[in-house]
């Protein structure tokens, strides 16, 4: 017998799930990430349960170029 294959729910902090699934993640389901407005994906927007866990790193979302997080001012 073998034991049933599942991956962790991934979590991509400034992102949300775009196509796929809920958790639990079975051998070959697929999920795939965008990121929130004002961040870019870093990584591997698709990731798919494999044998061994996920086909790649869990991808980051990480702030654009030109975004300006909070409103601190100096002077």
């Amino acid at each position: 017998m073998s034991a049933e294959i599942s991956c962790p729910t991934p979590v991509v902090k400034n992102g949300v799930r775009f196509e796929g699934g809920p958790p639990p993640y079975k051998h070959l389901s697929s999920v795939t990430f965008r990121c929130n407005s004002g961040y870019e994906m870093n990584g591997q927007a698709t990731l798919t349960c494999e044998m061994n866990g996920w086909s790649a790193d869990v991808p980051s979302c990480i702030a654009g170029v030109g975004i300006h997080v909070g409103e601190e001012r100096l002077g």
